[in-house]
Parts: C-alpha cells; sequence; structure tokens
C-alpha cells in the first residue's frame, strides 16, 4: 500500500517540479453556450449559459518520461449557477488526471477509465459484461482510479484499481487487468474484475467479471465473437459488419443464461450530404427502432432529424416514441448556432433531458455554441 501511496504522490511531485522550474508546456482550450430552452425539469430552463476550459501542463523530464496534469473548469455547469446573488458563478472542477508517460508506457491517477473498460471489445449488447465503465457513478469513497497502461509490439496491457477510502484510509481497490493482442490475423481481448464491497450504483459495478473477445476479418466482414460472465449469469454473443456500397449493415445476436437473447441490427447509409442511420434492437424484450438523418446543405447550413421507438411489455413508463428535427448552422471560427424541436414520451428521455442521437433538450431550444 505505501508504495502505491508514493507513486501517486511522486506524480503530483513530478508536475509541481515542472511548474517550478518554469519550463511546463501549458495548454488553454475551452467552449462556451448561450441559448434559451422553453421547457422546464430538465438540465436548463429558459434562457441559460454555461462555459467549459480545458486546462494541460507537462513537461519533459531527462529520463524520457513525460509528467503532466490536465483538468477541466466547469462554469455554471448545466445552468445551475443561474440567479446566484451578486452575480457570482459556480466553479466545478472535472475529468482530472496527472499521468507520468513513456514512448512504451503510461501512468494515471484521476478520472479516468478502468484496465477491463478501456480495452474490452463487446459481441453486441452483453448483460454480462457490466465492466464498471464509471467509477464516479460508486460510492463517495471512490476517489479515482490508478492505471498504468503499456505497448510491447502488437500487445497492449493495462492494470488499474479504483482508490478508496472506505477503510478511512486510501487504498486501492476493485482490481482490473485486461490485454488485447493481435494473434494470427485476430484481434484477441481478455479483460478481468474482481469484486469489491463498495456499493453498486449506476455504471459501477461491482460484481467479479471476466471476458474474452475475438475480432476477425472474413469474407469482406468484420467479426466479434465474445463470451463474458459475471457472478449471476453469461452471455455468449456474435457480431458481423460488414460495407455494401454506401450502406454498412451491421448485426449482432446474444446468447444470455438469464432472460431473453438480445439481438439487434443497424444500416447506415453514407453518400455525398446525406446520411441516415436505421438501428432495430431487442434488449431483454424491449423493443427499440431508431431512425436518424442528416443533410448537408453545402453552404454551412446541416438539417437533422430523427425518431425513436421503444415498446416495453413489462413497464408501461418505457413505452412512447421520441421525435426531433433541428438545424445546425456553422458560424465559422469554431462557433455554430443550433436550433432544435423535440418531443420526448419515453422515460429514460424524459429524465436525461436527452433526445434522439444527438442528445437535444427536450422542447424548442436556441444555442449559439462557440470553441476556443
Amino acid at each position: 500500500m505505501k508504495s502505491i501511496l508514493l507513486t501517486t504522490t511522486a506524480l503530483v511531485a513530478f508536475a509541481g517540479a515542472a511548474v517550478a522550474d518554469g519550463h511546463t508546456g501549458v495548454s488553454f482550450g475551452g467552449d462556451a453556450a448561450l441559448g434559451y430552452n422553453d421547457t422546464t425539469g430538465g438540465d436548463y430552463d429558459g434562457f441559460y449559459w454555461d462555459s467549459t476550459l480545458n486546462v494541460g501542463y507537462a513537461q519533459d523530464l531527462d529520463n524520457g518520461v513525460t509528467a503532466g496534469v490536465k483538468f477541466n473548469i466547469d462554469i455554471q455547469e448545466d445552468g445551475t449557477a443561474q440567479g446566484t446573488t451578486g452575480g457570482n458563478t459556480n466553479l466545478n472542477a472535472d475529468d482530472w488526471q496527472v499521468f507520468l508517460k513513456t514512448d512504451a508506457a503510461t501512468l494515471t491517477y484521476g478520472d479516468t477509465g478502468t484496465a477491463a473498460n478501456s480495452l474490452w471489445s463487446a459481441a453486441g449488447d452483453m448483460e454480462s459484461d457490466g465492466f464498471t465503465s464509471d467509477w464516479t457513478d460508486g460510492p463517495a469513497d471512490a476517489v479515482g482510479v490508478l492505471r498504468l497502461d503499456a505497448t510491447i509490439g502488437t500487445v497492449s496491457a493495462s492494470v488499474s484499481g479504483i482508490m478508496s477510502n472506505a477503510t478511512g484510509t486510501s487504498e486501492l481497490d476493485q482490481t482490473s487487468v485486461a490485454v488485447k493482442a493481435d494473434v494470427a490475423g485476430a484481434t484477441v481481448a481478455v479483460a478481468y474484475e474482481e469484486a469489491t464491497t463498495l456499493v453498486e450504483a449506476g455504471d459501477f459495478n461491482n460484481d467479479e467479471i471476466f471476458g474474452l473477445s475475438v475480432g476477425f476479418a472474413a469474407a469482406g466482414a468484420n467479426f466479434t465473437v465474445a463470451y463474458a460472465e459475471d457472478e449471476d449469469s453469461n452471455s455468449t454473443g456474435v457480431k458481423a459488419s460488414m460495407p455494401v456500397g454506401a450502406v454498412t449493415v451491421t448485426g449482432y445476436y446474444v446468447d444470455e443464461s438469464v432472460g431473453d437473447a438480445n439481438y439487434g441490427i443497424n444500416a447506415k447509409y453514407a453518400a455525398d450530404a446525406l446520411t441516415v442511420a436505421l438501428d432495430y434492437q431487442d434488449d431483454q424484450g424491449v423493443t427499440k427502432v431508431g431512425i436518424d438523418g442528416t443533410y448537408d446543405l453545402g453552404n454551412g447550413l446541416t438539417v437533422l432529424a430523427g425518431m425513436y421507438d421503444q415498446s416495453d411489455d413489462t413497464t408501461a413508463a418505457n413505452n412512447g416514441t421520441d421525435t426531433y428535427v433541428a438545424a445546425s448552422y456553422d458560424l465559422g471560427g469554431g462557433a455554430a448556432l443550433l436550433v432544435s424541436y423535440t418531443d420526448a414520451e419515453t422515460a429514460g428521455a424524459i429524465a436525461d433531458d436527452e433526445v434522439g442521437g444527438p442528445d437535444y433538450q427536450v422542447g424548442t431550444t436556441v444555442v449559439a455554441t462557440f470553441k476556443f
């Protein structure tokens, strides 16, 4: 445990030393939005604005190692600071990482993904491959991820642990290990995540999970065959994707040891200015049908429209149809103007305030966005 704590301390020390020497390469970027939405209960009500500042700094050390830090500062994120007295704003730092990097390996601590989730390749919608994909959904005891990534030739390996204060002292929990390699013309991925006593929530899973997948090309198509198991079930799936002219067709079938089989098919057409995608899924008896289309008029203006329909025989609140129409105009210099209208019926779209593939807000929205 002491060696782990020393490692994370060293990460911070390296970054601090770089700043002190005055040789740090510092980068800034960001985005901002000013808009209006006419629907209450979502992320934004009425007029709103927000902005994010992206900060990064790094230092090349004498031994071939690069030390660095990066994070975002969100200003009035999701409009939550609207109406604060005295014109004050809310600041929130997130997506923070401290890292040491060489040509062959990177050690990262902070808001980053787990090893298994970073290298795992699923074969469609598999119920048993729920590797933790977002540690921040877990309890407050989870404070970050420590992950080591290494690449040797065509082999990529990763090992990680979630730093937890559950015992009152920072310790690594839920070790995760994954390897991906090119073997005899195929790409093989193996992933493992240990169980943890930390409370499961959202995309934080406390099960012991194992997965094995193989990807290969044959007869003009790309295939993935995969097996995954957790403490209660297992999934075996196959996925295939093949281009046919301007259309790319992708389909999958997953046999589940618990519940119904999952299957789906997607067809995407892309040629010149038009892109249309049609998607059908049957997820544990819940039927999902979606269509998204975009057309670039060639003068900076793009029109978009789509529909998503969900049918659930067991949960009525999940039933419904979501639709959207939108137009986006490129103002140049990283600025754009978006006008969208959506109608949401499914519980998920209403709760998340996200409709369709582009995740538009519920109701009518007019927003100008800027990238710097």
